[in-house]
């Protein structure tokens, strides 16, 4: 990635100094990252990145880091969902993702796995690439969490990075990346299939239950329109912003997957200051006989 925003942000990480990286993210009306280097457990603020820390804790330490001939990913299988492996390219400030966990793809919608850290592109792009050059360089563990582009349906991301060593220089990484989004985390564990619309009408989440009902895969449907996915458009005029207003629910009936109409209620919320649509189907119970 030749930005030279790269190098600036991580001359100045590399030197504890986080302005350029704060500026960055100001001037997209974000809030500056949190960077943390040598971070304790507590830094953390998540279980998987703790339980991922105690693990590599567990490896023998090389210079700062971790040696790839000690890196076995079946030792992280239970965190495999949150778990990337990147390979550095100095020359290039570069970073290519050789492993991105199912999980990550899936709030991203996009699987990175051979792609680089460049391929985000935008002040994302340069933050990646400038903070694990930075790693690259100090030959530290490294936390941060940042607000990402509001297109992705996630309120922020804490990663813990962790220099893969050879002969003494760092030239990968293994790193946890987990997603903060309270709203999110909710409906994944709802039973009822669930549905989120952005006030364009276009998808940015379907939980689980909803994934399976529609028949719609974890990734590949950000972005698309509900009828082209579940075969059929919102008949409400109300915008999201007037469902929340109004403390509105409104309802609707569909055809289900079993040949039976299920009703769908539309309500709005609010993440990131932004207005959504949310769509829960009240699935009928299958009839025994």
């Amino acid at each position: 990635m030749s930005d030279r925003r790269v190098g600036r942000i991580a001359d100045a990480a590399v030197a504890g100094q986080n302005e350029p990286l704060a500026q960055l993210f100001h001037a997209e009306g974000a809030p500056a990252p949190r960077v943390v280097w040598k971070p304790a457990p507590e830094d953390l603020g998540h279980p998987v990145l703790t339980a991922f820390f105690e693990r590599c804790q567990d490896l023998p330490a090389t210079a700062g880091g971790v040696a790839w001939d000690d890196l076995r990913l079946e030792n992280f299988d239970d965190l495999s969902q949150w778990i990337m492996v990147l390979r550095c390219d100095p020359r290039l400030q570069t970073f290519r993702y050789i492993q991105y966990g199912a999980s990550l793809a899936e709030h991203l919608g996009d699987d990175m796995t051979g792609q680089t850290t460049g391929a985000f592109g935008g002040h994302i792009g340069v933050f990646f690439s400038g903070i694990y050059e930075a790693a690259r360089r100090r030959r530290q563990w490294l936390f941060t969490e940042h607000q990402p582009p509001r297109r992705i349906f996630v309120k922020s991301w804490k990663r813990l990075i962790v220099p893969l060593m050879e002969a003494g220089d760092a030239t990968g990484f293994v790193v946890a990346n987990v997603a903060e989004n309270e709203l999110r985390a909710g409906l994944e564990v709802l039973s009822d299939p669930v549905v989120v619309l952005r006030e364009d009408r276009t998808l940015c989440y379907v939980n689980s239950a909803a994934r399976k009902h529609l028949g719609v895969p974890a990734m590949g449907y950000m972005g698309r329109s509900l009828p082209e996915v579940a075969g059929f458009e919102i008949e409400t005029q109300e915008t999201a912003s007037d469902l929340i207003v109004h403390k509105q629910v409104v309802s609707q009936t569909v055809p289900g997957d079993r040949g039976n109409d299920v009703v769908v209620a539309i309500s709005g919320a609010i993440v990131r200051d932004l207005p959504y649509y949310v769509l829960q189907f009240r699935v009928p119970p299958p009839e025994t006989a």
